[in-house]
């Protein structure tokens, strides 16, 4: 995108915000929009949302991340040995 198209897709973008009297939170459908418009589509292709998320996300991957298991605290072997150890006898 070119920093023209920026601009434009900016302005057009807060022209929309007034339009809907302010409100804030939808600053990304405000943008999503307004670049609809500029690029001559009223609304998104269904046909390119489905197949972009059929391509994107397929059911059969797994998951991309992997649980992390915490590192043990150092006062558990500490406690550990108080637990398993017996009691001193006074001299």
């Amino acid at each position: 995108m070119t920093e023209k198209n920026h601009q434009e897709i900016a302005r057009r973008a807060y022209e929309i915000f007034e339009d809907r009297g302010r409100g804030v939170g939808r600053d990304l459908d405000d943008w999503l929009q307004a670049e609809r418009e500029l690029s001559g589509r009223s609304q998104p292709d269904e046909a390119s949302v489905d197949e972009s998320l059929s391509e994107s996300f397929p059911a059969s991957d797994p998951p991309s991340w992997t649980p992390v298991q915490a590192a043990p605290d150092a006062n558990d072997s500490i406690r550990k040995r108080a637990r398993n150890s017996k009691p001193r006898k006074k001299a």
